[in-house]
């Protein structure tokens, strides 16, 4: 009796391992499924959540076309006039508007040329505006400061200084010695600083330049100092 229960019992542990061996592959295969199902869900849910949140997109907002030029001025000169004939490389009618406007600055468009007070106390945000736009159309060929450091290379000579931007055609320190300005080379095939060219050359309306004006030796220290105490 005793030998046929501990049978009963055997049988009955038998039968719960074969449904357990049974049941195992498909609980695993349905928790492997439950897995792949969590795994679609959540990677729906973050599919989801992207698609609600606003879309930025980059805009490049068209600005007006604008001079990357500083025109500034202390003293309420209007540039773009230079800064367009510089520009179009027309280089005489910029040298001729370049004694315009720094006339304008000193206030001496009266009496029509510049003297070495008006070099010497002239605005420095003025003279840096017009050397900026000397440099900048002449790719560094023409400019005030150009000039400045070929005065200050040849040590202030005047003479080397002349033949240095074409300014001289003898050996003699005499007035006819030096070029007229219509002897001047109006484009970047001359020397380098040969403009903008003051002093001695007369401009077209402005003969007073020629006489009354300073003469070009002064002119290109009072200016080369001016640039120095403009940190030009």
């Amino acid at each position: 009796m005793q030998d046929e229960a501990f049978t009963d019992v055997a049988r009955g542990i038998r039968a719960v391992a074969e449904k357990l061996k049974k049941e195992r592959p498909r609980e695993q295969e349905q928790a492997k499924l439950l897995g792949q199902q969590t795994a679609n869900r959540i990677l729906k849910e973050k599919i989801e959540r992207r698609q609600q949140k606003p879309q930025f997109t980059q805009t490049t907002t068209a600005k007006p076309t604008q001079e990357n030029d500083s025109l500034s001025s202390e003293k309420g000169v209007d540039y773009m006039r230079l800064r367009d004939l510089l520009k179009a490389g027309n280089w005489k009618e910029a040298n001729q508007e370049t004694l315009v406007v720094m006339l304008k600055a000193t206030g001496k468009e009266q009496q029509g040329w510049l003297d070495s007070e008006s070099i010497n106390n002239f605005p420095c945000t003025d003279l840096r505006t017009i050397d900026q736009l000397w440099v900048e159309y002449s790719s560094g060929h023409f400019g005030f400061s150009v000039q400045k450091r070929i005065w200050e290379n040849v040590g202030k000579d005047y003479e080397k200084f002349g033949d240095r931007v074409g300014w001289r055609k003898g050996m003699f320190l005499d007035l006819n010695d030096w070029q007229s300005y219509s002897d001047l080379t109006f484009t970047t095939d001359s020397l380098q600083g040969h403009l903008p060219a003051f002093g001695n050359y007369p401009f077209e309306g402005f003969e007073k330049t020629f006489t009354g004006g300073i003469r070009l030796q002064s002119f290109a220290s009072c200016l080369a100092w001016r640039l120095v105490n403009c940190n030009i």
